[in-house]
């Protein structure tokens, strides 16, 4: 006959587990609950991200387009007399030398964008790249403010 007190682990016969053998298996199934929990949380988040922040289409498309907008937009300021029209909207773009020798220009549509005056601006050494870059820092900005859908645009590219 085995002596009790020696005997480690189950006794023959009997349905008792050793204390160390329920610890060990509620540990295990703990760790085993946390682990699916957290891999389900990160799963769903993940999922979230995907359905709530959707690739930024417009703005891919707006990219494409901007150097037609922009070289519209410099053909009509190159034109006597002609003024600058955007989306139907009557807009002022100007260019100044400043003394350091450095262009600074600026692009605004003040009857259009009264409500949230917009003006984009553009500074460099170079004239045209001034007016370059105060058309498109008034367009990205004016598209930010959702003033006017992807075809409105191509609409009126397509009109030149």
């Amino acid at each position: 006959m085995t002596n009790p007190v020696l005997f480690k682990g189950r006794q023959p016969g009997s349905q008792h587990t050793p204390a160390t053998s329920i610890t060990t298996t509620t540990s295990t199934r703990l760790q085993t609950l946390t682990m699916r929990s957290s891999l389900l949380l990160g799963l769903t988040v993940v999922v979230l991200l995907g359905v709530i922040v959707p690739p930024c289409m417009a703005g891919q498309a707006l990219n494409k387009l901007m150097p037609k907008i922009v070289s519209a937009i410099i053909y009509m300021v190159g034109q006597p007399n002609a003024g600058v029209t955007f989306l139907g909207h009557q807009c002022l773009v100007e260019s100044t030398r400043q003394p350091d020798g450095f262009y600074t220009a600026k692009m605004s549509c003040a009857s259009w964008t009264h409500d949230n005056p917009i003006v984009g601006e553009g500074r460099s050494r170079v004239e045209l790249e001034a007016l370059k870059g105060s058309i498109t820092n008034f367009v990205q900005t004016a598209s930010n403010y959702k003033k006017f859908t992807i075809d409105e645009v191509e609409d009126w590219i397509a009109s030149y």
